[in-house]
C-alpha cells in the first residue's frame, strides 16, 4: 500500500474513533468495577494526547519511502556498551509512536485490534511531589491507546520509577500496593523509548493530519525525516492555491557573504538560518515540517550572533 493511502486510512480511524469504556470484566483483563474516579479520570485520554505519534511499524505493506538521507539510531538500547543511556539525564524527554498491537493488548469481542499508540514522557517531580515514596526520582509516564476496527478506542497509562536498572510501576496515579519490578518487557520498552528520544533530538519530522497540524485538536501522526529526505519525498507536493510554483520547504541556509546593495565594493555577513515554508499539502493531506530540537537550538544561537554583530562587513577583494 502506498504511504499516503495507509496514512489516510490510519487518520480516518483515529479521527472518527470513540472512547470505549469496558462494559464487563470478560472483555478486559483487569478489574473494571470499582475503579476510583481519580484513577478512571487519569487513564481516560483523548487521542489528541498522542498527536504527532511517529509511525514506527504499521504493517509490512507500509511503504515508508525515502524520508531520511540516513537510517541509524544514535543509541541502540540493547547493546551492552550503551548502558550509560539508562541513567543519563536528558531533561524532560518524550517519545510518542504508533505500531501494531502486541499479544498483551486488551481484546474486545466481535472486533479486531488494529493499532497501538504509545507515549513515554519523563515526568518532573513537581507533578508527583507528596504522592509517592520515591527512591531515585527518575520517573516516566507510559501511556497507551488501542484502536479497534469498529470505531472504538481504549486508553490507559501509569507512572514508573527507575530503581537501579529496573523499572517499577508505582502509581496510576494512586500509589500501587505490593510494589515489584515490571519485568523485562517494561525495562526494554522504556529504555528503547529513551533511545528514540535521544536520537530524535537530531531528527526532523513531518506531522500529518486532515487539517493543519498544530491548529486543531484532530489526531495527527508523523514521520521522521531530515532536510534532504523531506525535499526528496515531498518534491511533488500540492501546489499552493493561486500559485504556479512550489515554495521551498524549511531548510538550512549556511553562513555566507552577500554584496551590499548600497555599496558594490562591500559584502555583508549573513549568518546561517532556517528558511522556507513549514506548512504544505501532499495528496490532500495537510503537513507540517518540524525541524529537530538541535537545529532549532542552533538557529537561535545564530540569530543571537546576528543581533550582536548586525553589520559585520568586509571589502570585496
Amino acid at each position: 500500500m502506498k504511504r499516503e493511502d495507509r496514512i489516510q486510512q490510519i487518520l480516518t480511524y483515529l479521527t472518527f474513533a470513540e472512547d470505549w469504556v469496558f462494559e464487563s470484566q470478560t472483555e478486559y483483563d483487569i478489574e473494571s468495577e470499582g475503579i476510583p474516579a481519580e484513577q478512571l479520570s487519569y487513564i481516560t485520554l483523548p487521542l489528541s494526547y498522542f498527536n504527532g505519534a511517529e509511525l514506527i511499524d504499521v504493517g509490512e505493506d507500509f511503504d515508508s519511502g525515502a524520508l531520511k538521507s540516513y537510517e541509524t539510531m544514535v543509541w541502540n538500547p540493547f547493546h551492552k556498551d550503551n548502558r550509560e543511556l539508562l541513567t543519563m539525564d536528558m531533561g524532560l524527554w518524550q517519545h510518542c509512536g504508533m505500531g501494531l498491537p502486541g499479544e498483551e493488548a486488551p481484546k474486545r469481542s466481535k472486533s479486531v485490534l488494529l493499532y497501538h499508540m504509545y507515549k513515554f514522557r519523563k515526568m518532573p517531580l513537581s507533578e508527583v511531589r507528596g504522592r509517592f515514596k520515591l527512591m531515585t526520582g527518575d520517573l516516566v509516564e507510559w501511556s497507551h491507546a488501542w484502536i479497534y476496527n469498529d470505531g472504538a478506542f481504549h486508553t490507559n497509562r501509569a507512572i514508573y520509577e527507575r530503581r537501579g536498572e529496573r523499572w517499577w510501576c508505582i502509581g496510576q496515579p494512586m500509589p500501587v500496593q505490593n510494589l515489584r519490578p515490571e519485568g523485562d518487557a517494561a525495562d526494554q520498552a522504556i529504555f528503547a523509548a529513551k533511545s528514540f528520544a535521544f536520537t530524535r533530538y537530531y531528527d526532523w519530522h513531518v506531522e500529518i493530519g486532515f487539517q493543519m497540524p498544530g491548529r486543531t485538536m484532530m489526531p495527527t501522526v508523523s514521520l521522521a525525516t531530515d532536510t534532504m529526505g523531506a525535499r526528496s519525498a515531498y518534491r511533488l507536493r500540492d501546489l499552493p492555491a493561486g500559485k504556479s510554483r512550489r515554495e521551498a520547504l524549511r531548510h538550512w541556509v549556511t553562513t555566507h557573504w552577500r554584496k551590499n546593495a548600497h555599496d558594490p565594493e562591500e559584502e555583508i555577513k549573513i549568518w546561517a538560518h532556517l528558511r522556507g515554508v513549514e506548512e504544505f499539502s501532499h495528496n490532500g493531506l495537510k503537513c507540517r515540517i518540524i525541524p529537530s530540537a538541535y537545529d532549532l537550538k542552533k538557529a537561535a544561537e545564530y540569530q543571537k550572533k546576528a543581533k550582536v554583530k548586525p553589520s559585520e562587513r568586509r571589502k570585496v577583494s
